[in-house]
């Protein structure tokens, strides 16, 4: 059995190593991350109040408390996992400690019956997340390159955002008819199935954007994405520079405003992101006394126009340039944001209460479409600015591209924001209401949105 075992695997090679089977696991991995992130997301309140006892009027608190600490881990294990991912030729490694983490952190919160338990084990989880995301990205960019990186993206992100609001759905079914047993042993059946796609992976054994010939180089060049900065590359780093940053290469990327701007993008949609999970179970219970299968019918709403829209805008990012996508997602968003604060200000009364609850799940489902829209732009922009130093500096940035360091950054901004949103809800939430929270993230929104008209990029015009 062993021998016809491996002579399967052997002969499996092909498929294992192509790219398609790396997209999928790469997907997979993402996809469990995120679906045990919020799988357990609509029962908190119950969780807290039947489990741990903990008082009502704490509870909130609390949820803020195990959303931030889930991504205080990522935070300090994003640099960690960038660099060691920029070092290391194999990724499967990292990917599968990655996984032994997810698992540590799903044990935990099962047997956990505490707070500090349950802190640690969110802890865990973000250090996995850290590691899926900034691996998962990496390998993505390496394997299609930047000139599909929007669609690529953007067509992953659909699949796991919906994972991610399935998840909800998913966490208050189990727990309503099954406990939460129900839910660890669904967790387990996941991550026995991200555990497999893992172990077959067979990497690649070249970087495809930093080993290409002088014409894919020029060719790449001339796409819409890559041609729009002119003919005198603003990317040229001096020999002359400071020796010390030389060292660092890296660090002269950060001078682009584009960069610094996407970088920025990442960090508002993380604390929109969470945001809406520490906001909408409690809205749902409290305003409109929901239970936990109802939550996560509300959550659903959020993300289901992220199956449609995240391939398409992605396919429209690699056509015409981030810049006009990135300018009305951001300023969509914004308007949405808008409107669910106005929402809470309405007079409420018992007899519109379905029409209070159906205007709700809508405005989330607007968000959830604007905020899709806003991804594609955001990794595309970031990938092609530092593709584009690495190829204008030969050699000072060694044999590969640094994307690993890129989103290691990119980690650590998304989950500084997700750190940021449940502590802005519980700062602000008893000062200015629900209201409150939403206005400024609409704020937040629009300020984007202007920096994505003076940086990114737009469509080059085509040579004559």
């Amino acid at each position: 059995m062993r021998s016809k075992t491996g002579a399967f695997l052997s002969s499996g090679s092909r498929w294992r190593s192509s790219t398609a089977f790396i997209l999928i696991t790469v997907t997979m991995g993402l996809f469990t991350d995120l679906f045990l992130w919020g799988v357990i997301i609509p029962i908190l309140p119950f969780l807290l109040s039947d489990r741990l006892h903990i008082p009502p009027a704490e509870v909130e608190q609390n949820i803020s408390w195990l959303l931030s600490s889930n991504s205080l881990g990522a935070l300090l294990f994003s640099p960690i996992a960038g660099l060691l991912a920029n070092k290391v030729r194999s990724k499967q490694i990292l990917f599968l400690f990655g996984l032994g983490c997810l698992i540590v952190a799903t044990v935990l919160l099962y047997l956990g019956r505490s707070m500090s338990a349950l802190l640690v084990a969110r802890a865990f989880q973000g250090t996995s997340g850290a590691i899926v995301w900034i691996v998962g990205q990496t390998i993505c960019l390496e394997t299609v390159g930047s000139a599909r990186l929007g669609l690529t993206m953007g067509t992953i992100w659909s699949i796991i955002s919906l994972g991610a609001q399935i998840a909800p759905v998913a966490g208050g079914t189990s727990y309503k008819y099954f406990g939460y047993a129900g839910i660890f042993w669904l967790s387990i059946a996941l991550l026995s199935l991200d555990f497999i796609t893992r172990l077959l992976i067979l990497e690649q054994k070249h970087d495809k954007d930093s080993k290409v010939s002088d014409q894919e180089q020029q060719d790449s060049e001339s796409s819409p994405l890559l041609t729009i900065r002119g003919e005198n590359s603003p990317y040229a780093i001096s020999p002359s520079s400071n020796p010390i940053l030389l060292r660092m290469p890296f660090l002269f990327c950060l001078r682009d405003p584009a960069l610094v701007t996407s970088l920025f993008a990442t960090f508002v949609q993380a604390t929109i992101f969470a945001a809406f999970d520490a906001t909408i179970p409690v809205i749902a219970a409290n305003t409109y006394n929901l239970d936990s299968f109802a939550t996560g019918l509300i959550f659903l709403s959020l993300g289901v126009p992220e199956v449609m829209f995240g391939p398409v805008t992605g396919y429209i990012v690699d056509r015409i340039g981030t810049r006009i996508v990135a300018v009305v997602s951001w300023g969509l968003l914004g308007l949405t944001l808008i409107a669910l604060a106005l929402q809470d200000y309405q007079p409420h009364q018992q007899d519109d209460q379905v029409w209070r609850i159906a205007a709700f799940a809508s405005f989330l489902t607007l968000s959830g479409t604007a905020l899709t829209m806003t991804v594609a732009p955001t990794v595309a922009e970031a990938g092609i600015i530092v593709e584009s130093y690495f190829k204008t500096n030969k050699g000072l940035f060694g044999d590969s591209t640094p994307y690993a360091l890129l989103y290691g950054l990119n980690s650590g901004m998304f989950n500084a924001g997700f750190s940021l949103g449940p502590v802005l809800v519980a700062w602000l939430r008893p000062l200015l209401g629900y209201a409150g929270v939403y206005l400024l993230l609409a704020v937040f929104s629009f300020l984007v949105s202007f920096l994505s008209v003076a940086y990114f990029r737009i469509r080059a015009q085509p040579s004559s």
